[in-house]
């Protein structure tokens, strides 16, 4: 399976979102906020070179 684009930036920006959400309602507190929150230069997406044994 081949993907036309890269996810990683919608999963990132929807991760973001809901931490954003979670903090507004003062569901998190702020250093979990800065915990969690993702660094976009610091991930990348994983990357499966093979094939999985499909017959597993």
């Amino acid at each position: 399976m081949v993907l036309s684009e890269n996810p990683f930036h919608e999963i990132l920006n929807k991760v973001i979102q809901l931490l954003n959400r979670r903090r507004g309602k003062k569901l998190i507190l702020l250093r979990q906020y800065n915990k969690m929150l993702p660094n976009r230069d610091k991930y990348e997406l994983a990357h499966l070179y093979f094939n999985p044994k499909t017959h597993k």
